[in-house]
């Protein structure tokens, strides 16, 4: 076995001992018998049950990914399926990974709207760096419903692979996915106490990153 596999195996046993803990039934690899549609080939790496919930999961390193288009295609079968609860989900297990790649919903289309008015009035009051925490959740959870509204199972990814996986597909512009990797770096600076004399700017930037994003994604939205 090589160094690489012998990562991804350790990794999927952790992602599956967190599902495990969590309630769920957990086996990994699932038997592909138990899923009662054809996915064409593609062999998930977990499958984790709970209570209607069928969750076919693939761990995946930022390093090796995916194509988009089969992940769009994937989803597109199981939505289709008459059997309720089953979802495929992409996880990348970097250490920034969404709350150890466990499901969670991101807040709302309308959360998103009321995040970022109180951002706008911090940003007001001159409280620039609080201001760039609130844009900043604001836009990731703005990330996360657009790539499932388009039947991506990416909502769960590091805002990092989120981010290439969106620009990948060229529903990312090149000019906001650069600005949105710049001011991912100053909010982790203010988020890890360190300073950030541009916060004002910086804080500006966001607040028009997340009206255009906006603008062009909440009219497409599947509100949730």
């Amino acid at each position: 076995m090589n160094p690489s596999q012998r990562q991804h195996d350790i990794q999927v046993a952790a992602l599956a001992e967190s599902y495990r803990q969590q309630g769920y039934a957990v086996t990994a690899p699932p038997d592909m018998e138990s899923v009662p549609f054809d996915l064409n080939g593609f062999r998930p790496d977990l499958l984790a049950e709970k209570q209607g919930q069928h969750l076919l999961i693939l761990a995946n390193n930022t390093q090796q990914p995916i194509s988009i288009g089969r992940l769009r295609e994937l989803s597109e079968t199981i939505k289709q399926q008459p059997t309720p609860g089953w979802r495929l989900l992409l996880i990348n297990y970097s250490p920034e990974s969404v709350a150890g790649g466990l499901l969670q919903d991101p807040i709302s289309w309308d959360n998103i709207i009321q995040r970022t008015g109180q951002a706008k009035k911090l940003r007001e009051a001159g409280e620039a760096e609080a201001a760039i925490l609130l844009f900043w959740s604001a836009l990731e959870a703005l990330l996360r419903r657009h790539a499932e509204s388009l039947g991506f199972p990416l909502e769960q990814l590091s805002v990092r692979a989120l981010l290439d996986y969106l620009y990948s597909d060229a529903d990312l512009s090149y000019e906001h996915f650069d600005q949105a990797k710049m001011l991912l770096s100053g909010r982790n600076k203010v988020a890890h106490g360190f300073t950030l004399p541009e916060a004002s700017q910086q804080a500006n930037l966001l607040q028009n990153l997340i009206d255009e994003l906006s603008g062009e994604w909440l009219p497409m939205r599947n509100v949730a």
